[in-house]
């Protein structure tokens, strides 16, 4: 797995179009006000909350996910969270059309509150 100095490096090490949706996340993501840390973790652009991994954006050729590292325990009444593991879920992102900003962010609040009522 290749290291990257910055979240900045690693997107722009991604294809074009996921590193278009990379952007785009970014910007809402970073755009909630939210307590949340920009690093590279696992070959992946993660969000963490001081040590502890609250989100992951995956890039994919010509799509990204974006994953939540608790995402089993999240609630998600529009049922966009995929996956079967035992915490992590994601939404797979093929353009920004698929972004739902205000969704997007009620999840990551959501996400925050259940990994440290964990921690």
């Amino acid at each position: 797995m290749k290291n990257y100095e910055s979240f900045a490096k690693w997107k722009k090490a991604q294809s074009k179009p996921a590193q278009a949706l990379i952007q785009e996340l970014r910007k809402h993501v970073n755009g909630c006000s939210l307590p949340l840390t920009e690093v590279v973790k696992w070959g992946n652009g993660c969000w963490v909350k001081g040590d502890l991994p609250i989100l992951y954006i995956y890039a994919r050729k010509d799509a990204v996910q974006l994953g939540f590292f608790a995402g089993a325990l999240v609630a998600d009444p529009k049922e966009r969270l995929e996956g079967k593991g035992k915490f992590v879920r994601f939404i797979t992102i093929e353009s920004k059309d698929d972004i739902d900003a205000k969704y997007f962010a009620t999840l990551i609040k959501r996400a925050i509150k259940i990994n440290y009522k964990k921690a």
